[in-house]
């Protein structure tokens, strides 16, 4: 299988990560360093490209893992399938082209691999 079908799909995931933010995270307007790492991952939104939602989600957890081994994603609140990357104003992407998690940008080495 090619990881840059055009089949792919872009997905722009937001989760309610309310219970991981620690009482330092508590003011938006302030970043500081720290946190819990579900939180720090997830808070502005996630971009995902898969082959479907199930397979976006999977990788998602699969990243999910590696920062933080048992740890399973915390309740889903939005899922824009085909999102306009242009209208989430977001810098340092990786490549919504390619399959994989791109925003934070975890495939900026090139598509996941099945």
């Amino acid at each position: 299988m090619d990881a840059d079908r055009a089949d792919l799909v872009r997905y722009w995931f937001e989760f309610d990560v309310s219970a991981y933010v620690t009482p330092r995270q508590a003011r938006p307007d302030i970043s500081l360093d720290g946190g819990h790492p579900i939180h720090n991952l997830l808070w502005m939104g996630v971009g995902v490209t898969g082959f479907d939602e199930a397979d976006c989600l999977r990788m998602l957890s699969d990243v999910l893992s590696g920062v933080m081994p048992g740890a399973v994603l915390p309740p889903l609140t939005r899922a824009e399938m085909d999102v306009d990357v242009s209208s989430l104003h977001l810098a340092h992407l990786g490549n919504p082209a390619w399959r994989g998690v791109w925003y934070p940008r975890v495939n900026a080495g090139g598509p996941t691999l099945l």
